[in-house]
């Protein structure tokens, strides 16, 4: 009997799931007060592009990110951060160009090869 009330004291309690709001890149949303006022609602996950946060090589720009944070939690909200870096889409250009330089195939090849031996 000991035995079994000690280990319901150490089982440690199940979170409770949490519902988050997807918006995708529409980050003004996040200021709809049906959005804001629903306590049900623990915030909201927003896409952000490699490209919008690392504009330049190892220059980096979270403003966006800080910003969206700043009014998520003036409202008691979380943030859920997806990070793009590839689409479906050839038109979409989701990262820094820096990566799409007319070298980056060349230093693509000389990898596989490295890797393969």
């Amino acid at each position: 009997m000991s035995l079994l009330l000690l280990a319901a004291i150490v089982v440690p309690a199940v979170p409770t799931p949490q519902h988050y709001v997807f918006f995708s890149r529409e980050r003004l949303r996040i200021q709809e007060r049906s959005f804001l006022d629903n306590p049900n609602i623990a915030g909201a996950q927003l896409k952000y592009t490699w490209r919008e946060l690392e504009p330049v090589r190892d220059q980096y720009n979270l403003k966006l990110i800080l910003d969206d944070l700043a009014t998520l939690e003036r409202h008691g909200k979380r943030l859920w951060i997806q990070l793009q870096d590839a689409s479906f889409s050839r038109d979409s250009v989701l990262v820094p160009e820096y990566l799409r330089g007319p070298g980056l195939q060349r230093r693509c090849r000389a990898a596989v090869r490295l890797s393969r031996g």
